[in-house]
């Protein structure tokens, strides 16, 4: 095993001891994956704006903010978001697949070539943001809103919508059909 990845390895088994800031620390210096079903990270901040091949599959992650970050090539397949404020963000090549946005707020961000493949979304609000060249197929929208948003050659086929609103600022792409459950309001 390299002195890294046996870092990194100790690091991951100490998160309990020394709490999530280590684990996180030990995946963004060491690029290690973070797959751990249990663990959670709470208040956690990214100090790298700037962050490439992150994989933190089936993660529960609360009350985050990822203001003004950049994702690139990262992996959330299967994890847990509650409560996260994503202002300003960019992610691309980005795998949401399974993953579960709770009374979640994206604003003014970028989703360029990413899965959101069976993901669900309850409460959530995506507001002024843009969804470009990604797929929400199978993906379930509960109580949430879209306003100011634009949809660039992404598929939503099997999407869901229940409780959910939309604004006329919203871009769809040529010949949409509002699906039932997705209501506009002035």
């Amino acid at each position: 095993m390299t002195s890294q990845k046996h870092n990194t390895a100790r690091m991951l088994k100490m998160a309990p001891k020394v709490g999530a800031r280590a684990a996180v620390l030990a995946v963004l210096l060491f690029g290690a994956d973070l797959l751990a079903s249990s663990l959670s990270l709470h208040y956690a901040a990214f100090k790298s704006k700037n962050i490439q091949g992150l994989q933190f599959r089936r993660v529960q992650i609360k009350l985050i903010r990822l203001n003004g970050h950049v994702f690139k090539n990262s992996d959330f397949s299967g994890s847990i978001f509650e409560h996260l404020s994503a202002t300003d963000a960019l992610f691309e090549n980005c795998d949401f697949s399974g993953a579960s946005f709770r009374y979640s707020v994206i604003a003014r961000s970028q989703f360029i070539n990413c899965k959101f493949e069976n993901a669900a979304l309850l409460g959530s609000q995506i507001d002024d943001s843009t969804l470009k060249r990604s797929s929400f197929n199978g993906a379930s929208f509960d109580r949430s809103q879209l306003f100011g948003v634009r949809i660039e050659n992404t598929s939503m086929e099997g999407a869901e919508f229940t409780n959910s609103w939309y604004d006329a600022r919203s871009v769809w792409p040529p010949g949409w059909q509002a699906p039932p459950g997705l209501e506009l309001v002035d």
